[in-house]
């Protein structure tokens, strides 16, 4: 991949959130904490050597409920 990919997401919760968590092929990446109810996150992956990486987003709120987004797969351009 010869440019960094850049991901960003936005999430909005019914109670407040403890932390949104970037996860790439099954690894926690980033964890950012949160207050309120809404939260945005931002990172740049600049390495891959996998054929294909997946990630999806992990909403935690205070109250220990829970929500995951679809995972997202990508190739690298050729």
């Amino acid at each position: 991949r010869g440019e960094a990919l850049k991901i960003e997401a936005e999430v909005t919760a019914s109670d407040d959130l403890e932390t949104v968590e970037l996860v790439k092929n099954g690894t926690l990446y980033k964890a950012a904490p949160s207050a309120g109810t809404e939260a945005r996150v931002s990172w740049e992956d600049r390495a891959s050597g996998a054929p294909f990486d997946f990630y999806y987003l992990r909403a935690v709120q205070k109250d220990a409920e829970t929500a995951w987004s679809s995972p997202i797969w990508v190739e690298p351009a050729p």
